[in-house]
């Protein structure tokens, strides 16, 4: 199994890399890894590898104390799971896991 994880250096993601990185090739997908994945910029391509099995969105933005700074939130929170389901629809067979549970179901089946 092929899995591609974006926002693999949060918290959530890097606990996911290490547990998936014993059963599966995972790639960690982010502003500053190898496979760059910036959803803060909507001009910015997403390039998911051929053949990616799995995408797990770990990507977050958290940032509302003013108007600017929400819509550059809602660019990644909103918007980047879009820009994501696009990258995903043009490789093929990917699955996008909608919560933790199916996520967790999922190590105790592989």
């Amino acid at each position: 199994m092929r899995i591609v994880i974006v926002g693999s250096s949060s918290g959530v993601g890097s606990k996911l890399f290490a547990a998936f990185s014993h059963r599966a090739s995972v790639t960690m997908a982010g502003r500053s890894n190898l496979l760059c994945v910036d959803l803060s910029s909507p001009h910015s391509e997403i390039n998911l590898p051929e053949k990616t099995d799995v995408v797990i969105n770990c990507a977050a933005a958290f940032d509302f104390q003013d108007l600017a700074a929400s819509i550059d939130s809602a660019e990644v929170n909103v918007l980047g799971p879009l820009r994501l389901l696009e990258a995903s629809a043009r490789v093929g067979r990917s699955t996008l896991f909608r919560s933790l549970a199916s996520l967790l179901r999922c190590l105790t089946m592989m």
